[in-house]
């Protein structure tokens, strides 16, 4: 039976040699001794003598003086939940103070600071009192820098301002009477608020059709890898289009020329196997024009052998025939070479 479906068995010799232990192990609170070597005794005496002996002794009290100790309370009663809440408002209330001191510290140093003002100045305003809001009589603060009516209308009379005593000591230095000046004022101020008011209100400005309309027709800028790649498929279009396909183009047909021309060349340049050594093959036309030649000089030697006479048996006579008859063999061996496809002509060293 395999071991892994079942317990494992008890040792066979657990019941011979049950009476090995003691009876006190029956109980179940029984622990063996332990097990003390012999050098025991030895290691317990150093124990007891000397520095380990004085830092045993001190086991559990603290190295540092009383004063630095922290003190631990130990409190079985529950603690109070602290009052968080209470706590933050009391802290935003100290801020708070301490805001509005300083505010005040520095409203007054700036007060300090501010120059001392004549009163012999006190009719000259700022140059920039044009620009800067004020506080009308109703309450509501006006800028002084528009223009219109509106902001005429709630401003009552104040000093002359500085571009006015401009005008003013530019207008005495010229001539012209100076006190007549308010009345001219007071004129040109009527003038410019009837003009104002026949004035056509100013349309207002659509600024979202504005932007509708540039924004469409807005280019995004494209990347320069974009434009590169873009650049490169529209000419590549291009050779396409012009490419005429089925036909060879022309340096095709120059290269091939130049490699037949170059392969005939080698070729003739090779030596022939079938030519002897030291010898050449002569052309067709030297050939046939030799041959002609030949066959010429052959007929003339036959007419000129047909002339002499066959019964005149004198040794001039048969000198001649014989000189005639080993010419005309000579020539007919040589019609016979030269009648051949290929002639092998010797070279001269």
């Amino acid at each position: 039976m395999p071991l892994g479906r079942c317990p494992l068995p008890p040792d066979p010799g657990y019941e011979k040699t049950s009476n090995y232990y003691p009876p006190e192990t029956l109980d179940g609170d029984y622990s063996p001794p332990g097990r003390i070597r012999p050098e025991a005794r030895e290691i317990a005496s150093r124990h007891t003598k000397g520095v380990i002996a004085m830092i045993l002794s001190n086991e559990g009290m603290s190295r540092e003086p009383s004063s630095t100790r922290k003190k631990l309370i130990y409190s079985t009663d529950k603690e109070t939940p602290k009052n968080h809440s209470a706590a933050n408002k009391r802290r935003i209330r100290e801020i708070q103070v301490r805001c509005q001191s300083r505010q005040r510290e520095q409203s007054i140093s700036a007060e300090r600071l501010l120059p001392p003002r004549q009163d012999k100045y006190s009719h000259v305003t700022s140059k920039l009192g044009h620009y800067l809001p004020r506080q009308s009589s109703s309450g509501a603060t006006v800028q002084c820098g528009e223009r219109g009516e509106r902001g005429r209308e709630n401003e009552a009379p104040s000093a002359p301002t500085a571009s006015q005593y401009s005008n003013r000591l530019l207008q005495s230095m010229s001539g012209t009477n100076v006190e007549a000046q308010p009345k001219e004022r007071s004129s040109t101020l009527q003038q410019h608020s009837s003009q104002s008011e026949t004035r056509p209100a100013k349309l207002k400005r659509n600024f979202i059709l504005e932007n509708i309309t540039s924004a469409s027709c807005h280019t995004i800028k494209q990347q320069p890898k974009v434009v590169e790649l873009n650049e490169e498929t529209a000419k590549r279009d291009r050779i396409d289009k012009s490419y005429k396909k089925g036909t060879v183009p022309k340096y095709l047909l120059e290269r091939k020329e130049e490699w037949r021309r170059e392969e005939k060349e080698r070729l003739a340049s090779l030596p022939d196997p079938t030519v002897p050594p030291g010898h050449v093959v002569m052309s067709t036309s030297d050939r046939l024009k030799t041959l002609e030649t030949l066959k010429q000089h052959q007929d003339e030697l036959l007419k000129e052998l047909q002339s002499l006479s066959l019964t005149a048996d004198t040794l001039r006579i048969n000198v001649k025939r014989n000189q005639l008859e080993s010419r005309l063999i000579e020539i007919e061996d040589a019609i016979k070479i030269f009648s051949k496809r290929r002639v092998f002509v010797k070279v001269d060293e």
